[in-house]
């Protein structure tokens, strides 16, 4: 299955506004999603990556900004390419705005 988005970035910003307003009413500072659908719902993007659990797909969605994932492999490129991404990382590297650094 090839990797390509699920929504436009007018319904993902719609869902990370509502989800992001939730946030702050009940005191949370992010949401760590992982979940197969949940991580469809709030990332857009879908991989045959998720099929594999060793493999799993993160979106971080943080009170304010731009949701992170963290992805594997090819995906990478992929992510960064959506407009509604903040940014992506590979698994087993740190998360970074500008270059990736293996975890120490």
């Amino acid at each position: 299955m090839a990797t390509k988005p699920l929504s436009s970035n007018r319904n993902i910003k719609i869902v990370t506004q509502r989800a992001q307003a939730l946030m702050e009413r009940d005191g949370l500072d992010a949401l760590v999603i992982s979940e197969r659908n949940n991580y469809w719902y709030f990332s857009g993007l879908i991989s045959y990556q998720l099929d594999h659990i060793q493999r799993p797909q993160i979106c971080f969605l943080p009170k304010k900004g731009k949701p992170t994932l963290l992805v594997y492999g090819n995906d990478k490129a992929k992510a960064k390419a959506l407009p509604w991404i903040g940014g992506a990382g590979l698994h087993g590297r740190a998360l970074s705005s500008g270059n990736d650094r293996r975890h120490h």
